[in-house]
């Protein structure tokens, strides 16, 4: 028999319930090899932790599937915002016996890490983060922008980008945002495939109706993560939340001065004037 104060209640399991447990220690060791299950699947264990009780192949399709009075209210869009599978991607990995609307289940996926060895140049490995819904603190903190990434930055900040502090969300990071006129599309999709390892999503179209026609209301735009490496360029560019000229001789520019080129690219496609043309051109015969 167990008494009473050899029970606690959980309200880190889910948002459904409250599950009583025995008492035990703040790490959960998991004996199932996660690294051999298959990769992009999510694995949901009966509590034996022998027997796999579902097969999914996204967190959208296990929440449907185990708690659907929970979702039975959200379209396949939205659905697929973090927001709302919350009680599903933090558990995963974690060895807690979570409950459900059909029973109580682990869940476990294939952290899909590489393994490879190989040296490469610094900025060269950097794939599209649009697949990669959510990174830990520890993966923001070591994020740093290589020589190219950062040229395209600047460029881009010294135009049309702009870095904003999520303060509403109560994040101490910033992310990046850029967006153009609908006719540069094409210009907004060149630097997102620059800096699309940033990022959790495409860049998207924002819609409207008005007088019953929907139309296409603003240009498409797109923003990174919130990361500490925007975080840093944001105290060159802003004093008390407005957007200033940075310094060109700050010593963190300075150290990228091979790649002012780039800068003056990317900051001569966003002006969309003559008289702008002239003095950015004006300015490169300068520095040249």
């Amino acid at each position: 028999m167990i008494s009473t104060s050899d029970l606690f209640i959980d309200f880190s399991i889910t948002s459904l319930g409250v599950a009583l447990k025995k008492k035990s220690p703040a790490k959960v060791v998991s004996d199932i090899s996660i690294h051999g299950l298959e990769k992009g699947k999510i694995f949901v264990y009966h509590p034996d932790k022998k027997t796999v009780a579902f097969v999914f192949d996204n967190c959208g399709q296990a929440a449907r599937c185990l708690t659907p009075q929970r979702c039975m209210h959200f379209s396949d869009s939205e659905l697929q915002k973090n927001k709302n599978l919350q009680h599903i991607l933090r558990v995963i990995n974690k060895g807690v016996l979570t409950l459900t609307e059909k029973g109580k289940f682990y869940f476990y996926k294939n952290p899909e890490h590489s393994t490879c060895l190989a040296l490469v140049p610094w900025g060269v490995n950097l794939p599209s983060g649009v697949t990669n819904k959510l990174i830990s603190k520890q993966e923001r903190d070591m994020v740093r922008i290589p020589s190219y990434q950062y040229g395209v930055i600047i460029g881009l900040l010294l135009s049309d980008a702009w870095l904003q502090l999520q303060t509403k969300q109560r994040s101490i990071n910033s992310h990046l945002g850029f967006k153009q006129a609908l006719v540069k599309s094409k210009y907004v999709w060149f630097v997102f495939t620059i800096l699309c390892h940033y990022c959790s999503s495409y860049p998207f179209l924002v819609t409207g109706v008005r007088s019953g026609v929907r139309y296409f209301g603003r240009p498409p735009p797109f923003f990174t993560r919130a990361l500490p490496c925007f975080t840093e360029l944001h105290s060159l560019f802003y004093v008390d939340s407005i957007k200033v000229q940075a310094e060109p001789t700050h010593k963190t520019f300075m150290n990228y001065w091979p790649l002012w080129l780039i800068v003056i690219e990317l900051w001569v496609t966003g002006f969309n004037d003559l008289m702008d043309y002239n003095f950015a051109l004006t300015l490169i015969l300068y520095l040249m």
